[in-house]
């Protein structure tokens, strides 16, 4: 196991931070501070609408953010922007690069999660070597039953939700 794996059998609170649901810079970099404060042990900066300049200067911020509290930085989609920041992991979707060449663009330390959908997702993303998957459907529920029919360790499977649920693999 690295480092990061221990850090991610650890957590317990996944924060997904996205700057355009605030008025200000401030304002968003103060609420992910308190979030972080709190406990929150993975961050994700999710920005898929904005211009890859606004992904960096915010995505340097986190990251110190990240260094202060010890907290696990991940990336939506952008293995580019990861590298750059030095992001510990990276969540892929659908339509993103595959699994092996965000390790390759991140190192074969990084941590990578992938969004799932379906059990056909959920068994692509497993097939993947991926590190945590978030259900992403309203059918959640019946992915999570499927589940028991693959022989995989879970981590945590703390918060319930009906359209989103973290599911950390190793």
């Amino acid at each position: 196991m690295n480092i990061n794996d221990y850090r991610l059998k650890d957590a317990n609170l996944y924060l997904v931070a996205n700057p355009k649901n605030f008025d200000t810079e401030d304002d968003f970099l103060d609420a992910v501070a308190k979030e972080l404060q709190k406990g929150a042990n993975i961050l994700e900066l999710t920005t898929k609408s904005s211009s890859p300049s606004k992904v960096l200067k915010y995505g340097k911020k986190l990251r110190e953010l990240c260094s202060i509290y010890n907290t696990i930085f991940i990336i939506e989609s952008r293995a580019d922007i990861g590298h750059i920041l030095q992001t510990d992991g990276i969540r892929l979707e659908q339509d993103d690069i595959d699994i092996d060449s965000a390790r390759h663009l991140l190192g074969p330390q990084s941590i990578v999660g992938f969004s799932v959908s379906s059990l056909n997702d959920l068994k692509s993303a497993i097939s993947q070597k991926c590190d945590f998957i978030i259900l992403m459907s309203e059918n959640s529920e019946e992915i999570l039953k499927e589940i028991e029919n693959i022989v995989i360790p879970i981590y945590s499977n703390k918060e319930k939700s009906t359209t989103r649920r973290l599911i950390f693999l190793k």
